[in-house]
């Protein structure tokens, strides 16, 4: 039941979606820029994409992605290497034995979704469990699943914008992570094959999608509230999500300053809201609003 109404909920407001497009305008009217608080997982309408060229389209400007891609493949194999560094120095072993003990009892299960449990026992704990997370979401989105700031960007690009600046580099977006204690993130991967095709996936997924397809970033944050049902899975969310606000809210404001050049950012709609989010910052800077 949870699935079937998932599915119709989604499909009977995508028809005229209004997703999360906010376009904002300094006090002295010199810089303007939107702000689209993105679902990483959910494919937009061709609808909300006309929409969004309509208003952030524009020749010229600066794009800017929560994580951008690595400018040269140099540039990749050192990142790679900093995050190597940084999430395997001597795992103890009885945490490793616990990763592979939780992935090995459940191989059926995350065979089932197509995640090979071989190579997911050879990833860092913290990076099995949002895999598996991952892989549990796309079972209920539908074709094709395209990331939706890659379908944002191919949109500019088809009006001949192309240059791009990420907030912020794998490194970066890596180090809540890989802060956790190992005991948290052997919780986390318990928790993410626990939650594995259940009801209350379903349910947390198609209120989230919900939210975005009326334009309500609040609703998504409320969504990821109610999903988070335990003191310590509201905890690690704090600790894995809202945490990166005022970092990335930090690389924004140097993205912008003394910019003429209009502006698109593309960020996902958790990183929207609360005090320390990025709405609340253009605010406080004295920008106007306005949700196209």
């Amino acid at each position: 039941m949870a699935y079937a109404l998932f599915i119709f909920s989604t499909s009977a407001i995508a028809a005229s979606e209004r997703g999360i497009l906010y376009v904002v305008e300094s006090k002295d009217g010199r810089q303007i820029g939107c702000v689209v608080g993105t679902i990483h997982t959910h494919t937009a309408t061709d609808e909300f994409l006309g929409k969004f060229v309509k208003h952030c389209g524009r020749r010229g400007q600066i794009v800017i992605m929560e994580v951008a891609p690595p400018v040269s493949r140099e540039a990749a194999l050192k990142e790679q290497n900093q995050i190597d560094a940084l999430t395997n120095p001597a795992v103890p072993s009885k945490f490793r034995s616990d990763q592979l003990a939780i992935i090995q009892s459940n191989t059926t299960r995350l065979m089932a979704v197509g995640l090979d449990a071989q190579a997911l026992g050879k990833l860092p704990i913290w990076q099995s469990s949002f895999s598996v997370a991952l892989a549990d979401m796309n079972q209920f989105l539908p074709s094709p699943r395209v990331n939706m700031e890659q379908q944002l960007f191919a949109s500019l690009s088809k009006v001949g914008v192309s240059a791009t600046l990420g907030l912020e580099r794998a490194i970066d977006q890596i180090q809540p992570y890989a802060r956790l204690s190992y005991e948290d993130q052997v919780y986390m991967l318990s928790r993410s094959i626990a939650n594995l095709g259940t009801t209350r996936t379903k349910v947390f997924l198609a209120a989230i999608v919900d939210a975005w397809l009326i334009g309500d970033h609040e609703k998504v944050l409320s969504s990821l509230d109610r999903y988070s049902q335990s003191a310590r899975e509201r905890r690690l969310a704090d600790q894995t999500i809202f945490v990166r606000n005022a970092p990335l809210v930090k690389a924004l404001e140097r993205s912008i300053a003394g910019e003429a050049r209009p502006f698109t950012l593309m960020i996902g709609a958790l990183h929207l809201g609360k005090s320390s989010g990025v709405l609340a910052y253009f605010s406080g800077a004295g920008y106007r609003l306005r949700q196209a």
